[in-house]
């Protein structure tokens, strides 16, 4: 679904949500006042994918839960979650494809939480990331699934195309034990990386779009970064786009 920080964007959000996972499709469904929900798995090729349900249906991924190197830190209960109850063989396409047959040119803003897939949609996506503001990751720094990217290979593709790193939300795996040291920190295993265009490009690159100005001021204030907007609202009035009373 959509995060509640974008809910102060109101009635003018239109969102396209992807969610191959049939079990999750009919709660979007519910909820779908301007929003498009499509089930077609993403990737970087059409054809067909083989997708593994999950007993949790949130850890569901085309890769195969890498089970050894989970058992190092979750319980039984927790790990049970990982079972893949069935594999199907879906239809993908890329992220360019899909919105290039409905005639969508223009996204500001692209969220990626896929469960270790992320790298290949992003190289389904090059066209729809030329014009994009900025996206959000999920990333991982262990190989929670067998034979997944890691977050060297993400970030470097990320960079490669004019992304900037601008925040990284951090998630731990504690191994179990029964004595505490002090603080229970545990080890780094995956996390969201936050990814932007800079402020100084954008001004640039949109220095006479004033509703594409408008909706990165926007994404950028969905995140807080206040500091970004002041500086798009000065170049704007320095290029007479707004008065300063704006």
């Amino acid at each position: 679904g959509i995060h509640p920080r974008w809910s102060n964007i109101g009635p003018t959000l239109r969102a396209i949500l992807f969610e191959p996972d049939p079990r999750a499709v009919e709660s979007l469904l519910k909820d779908s006042t301007s929003r498009v929900i499509l089930s077609t798995a993403l990737s970087d090729h059409g054809g067909t994918i083989e997708f593994n349900l999950c007993r949790a249906q949130p850890l569901s991924s085309v890769y195969k839960p890498n089970l050894p190197l989970l058992k190092r830190f979750l319980e039984p209960k927790y790990l049970s979650g990982f079972e893949v109850v069935e594999s199907l063989s879906l239809p993908c396409d890329t992220l360019d494809h899909q919105l290039e047959e409905r005639k969508i040119t223009d996204i500001d803003f692209v969220k990626i939480d896929v469960e270790g897939h992320e790298l290949p949609i992003l190289r389904g996506a090059v066209e729809t990331l030329k014009r994009a503001i900025g996206l959000e990751v999920e990333v991982e720094f262990m190989e929670v699934r067998k034979n997944q990217p890691l977050f060297q290979e993400v970030h470097s593709e990320i960079s490669r195309i004019g992304f900037e790193l601008f925040d990284l939300e951090k998630s731990y795996f504690r191994r179990p034990h029964n004595r505490s040291y002090g603080p229970d920190k545990g080890q780094i295993v995956f996390g969201n990386a936050l990814y932007f265009r800079s402020p100084e490009e954008v001004c640039s690159r949109y220095a006479t779009d004033e509703s594409k100005l408008l909706r990165a001021v926007m994404a950028y204030l969905a995140y807080g970064y206040r500091d970004v907007v002041d500086l798009i609202h000065r170049s704007a009035i320095e290029r007479a786009l707004l008065y300063p009373e704006s």
